[in-house]
This record gives C-alpha cells, structure tokens and sequence, in this order.
C-alpha cells in the first residue's frame, strides 16, 4: 500500500516537473528594452468578486455568437442565419431588428469571427476571417447591407489573420504567415508599422514562424484611443500588451503556465503545427478593452471536456488586468460563457449551454 501512494506521489511528482521543464523550455524567457514578462499566479489578483447574472429570454435569438455594446445598442451575431445580426436595444433588452445579409456579394459578408465599434456612434465593423473582409455598419439603418466593405488589397493583406482598427483608416493584425507577429496596414494595403516576431516566442530551434503563430493563437482587441492592443492566446496564456505609441510589448503568462505539446507536421506539404489534444487546455477564449482596463474570459478546461465530452463548461471566470499588465480583479460567473462585450456597469455575454441567450451581470 505504501509503495502504491508512493508510486502516485513520484508520478504526480514527475508530471508536473516535466510541465515545468517543457514550459520552461518551449517559452523564451528572453527580454529586451521593447519586450517584458510579467508572470503570475491566480493568488496574485487584488481581489475576487461573484457575479450573479441573469439570463434573457430573447426569443429572436437561435444560434447567437458574438456580442457588442454600442452607445445604444447590443450588437449581437448568429452563425446559422442569412441575416448575421440582431440590433437589441440596451435599456429595455428589447429585439429591435436583424441586419446584414450574409452573402458574397459586394456589400455583404459571408460571417462574421469579430465584432468592433467604428468612430461614430453605433455603427460597428464584421470581420470575416474566411473572407478576409470588413464591412461596416449601421445599427440603427433599416438598410440590411454595409454600408462599407475593405477587402485585401495585395498578398500582404491576405497574410492578415486575426485584426482590430488602428485608427480611421487602418487595421493591426496578427499574421498566418511570415515571422511578423503584429503589422498595421492601411486599408489601401500599405505597411505602416511591424512589431515583434514570432520566432522570439519560443526557445526552440527550426520551428518554422507559421507553426508558432498557430500555437499562440488568440484574440486581439484594442482600446477606444487606438493605442493599446492585447492579444490574449488560446492554448496557452499569454496576454501579449503592445502600446503602438512606443512599440512596447509586455508579455502577461498566468495563471497555469502551460503550452500544449506539439509536433511540426508536414503531412500537408507544408509546415503545420499538430497539437497533441490530451495536452490542450484552453485559456483565453475571449477578450475586451474597457476603460483602459483589460477584460480576459479564462477557461482552464481541457479539450476532452469541451470537445469530446461536450460538457457545459467554457469560461467561468473573467481577469481583469490593467494597460501594464498588472493582475487587478478575478470575476467568478455563475454561468458558463462563450464572448463576452464591457459596458459601463455590465458585462454581457452569450452563454455556453444548451439554450445559448444573453446573459447580463452587473458588475
């Protein structure tokens, strides 16, 4: 019996020195007067809150996605409908309209993989990540098309990945290809600015640029000033923090300080990243900038029970971080989240169930 408990104490033991050294070994620790780490834990937080929210019964609402908030409206996106969005009014949850023919027509969008404010009051931004395209619009116009359409202009605009505005008339992306983490283009498809590399992030040799980008893939989102953007990453996490202003990043790891196994597989033809599945554990699913305060919906569930056990469980808890990468509130949810959008006193979300609807929590 004693040598049983001992065999399991040593196995617990030996796993977890081997996900400290494969973490140690995968991640660069490497620093510069342009990049930092900052690491933590979930101790680390300055305070811990419940959220009890409350769900809607918006009946319009069948298979909704991604949520917005605007000045008077939440935007909220459908992912099996010929229409893409439905208008909610925010001071009564009342539906007031769906918008945006989904098509491949000239002024309209396929899908929508983001949601993002413009300038103006209450018009947003779809981004196709298939379609490589943005188009705008208007949430109070009864005009079911965009009323704007930016599409790649060059091979370099194609190589965008995830991306959020940088200013009026330009857009920071991560790349599917290319050793460049962040670019910023104009939407005439000129480069204004790069930032960082991928081939930086780990301490691994011959590890081709588009296989580490798919490792850390992620979310990126950006402040109402344009000057702050956070790429929080799926599998593994890290909050990438880039102030555009001084071409500054500071690299956030926490809590877990875990990278899934992978191998580089070139079955394909090419280079791919083939993530060993029994070793992924998601992380940051979503994320937002509000008040200068960054919001990160963390899961720490695994793929078996996500993917393969489809339990109703995804993100339970929210991090916020300030611009500098400091670990300020920990939000424990009592439902299971999928997006989520920040409004002045309220977090809305779509749920992660079997009815999934919007979900308010007063914060």
């Amino acid at each position: 019996m004693r040598n049983s408990n001992l065999k399991s104490v040593l196995a617990v033991l030996f796993l977890f020195l081997f996900a400290t050294c494969q973490d140690k070994t995968i991640l660069s620790e490497k620093e510069s007067e342009l990049y930092t780490i900052k690491k933590f834990g979930i101790d680390d937080f300055q305070n811990e809150k419940t959220l009890s929210g409350k769900k809607l019964n918006i009946p319009q609402l069948l298979y909704p996605d991604l949520v917005l908030a605007l000045e008077d409206y939440l935007v909220i996106s459908e992912t099996e409908d010929d229409t893409l969005f439905h208008i909610i009014n925010k001071s009564n949850y009342k539906h007031i309209r769906k918008t945006g023919k989904s098509g491949i027509a000239p002024n309209e969008l396929k899908s929508a993989s983001s949601l993002f404010k413009t300038v103006r009051k209450n018009q947003f931004w779809g981004y196709s990540l298939s379609g490589k395209t943005l188009a705008k619009y208007n949430a109070i116009d009864t005009f079911a098309n965009s009323i704007e359409v930016i599409k790649p202009k060059n091979d370099e605009m194609y190589l965008a990945s995830t991306l959020v505005p940088s200013a009026k008339n330009s857009f920071l992306s991560t790349r599917n290809n290319g050793d460049e983490k962040f670019v910023e283009f104009r939407f005439d498809g000129q480069i204004l600015n790069i930032f960082g590399n991928w081939q930086d992030m780990l301490n691994m040799k011959d590890v081709p640029s588009n296989v580490i980008s798919s490792l850390l893939q992620g979310k990126l989102v950006v402040n109402d000033a344009k000057t702050h953007f956070a790429f929080a990453c799926l599998d593994a996490d890290i909050i990438e923090i880039l102030d555009k202003t001084t071409g500054k990043t500071i690299s956030v790891r926490g809590p877990v300080h875990h990278v899934p196994k992978f191998t580089v597989d070139y079955g394909a033809g090419y280079a791919m990243c083939a993530l060993d599945f029994d070793d992924v554990i998601y992380k940051y699913i979503d994320a937002t900038i509000f008040n200068n305060k960054i919001y990160a919906g963390f899961s720490g569930h695994s793929f078996e029970t996500i993917d393969i056990n489809k339990e109703d469980k995804f993100v339970e808890q929210i991090f916020i971080f300030d611009l500098d990468g400091n670990p300020l509130i920990r939000y424990n949810l009592n439902y299971s989240i999928k997006h989520f959008t920040v409004d002045e006193d309220r977090i809305y979300a779509i749920t992660y169930d079997e009815n999934p609807g919007l979900v308010v929590f007063d914060l």
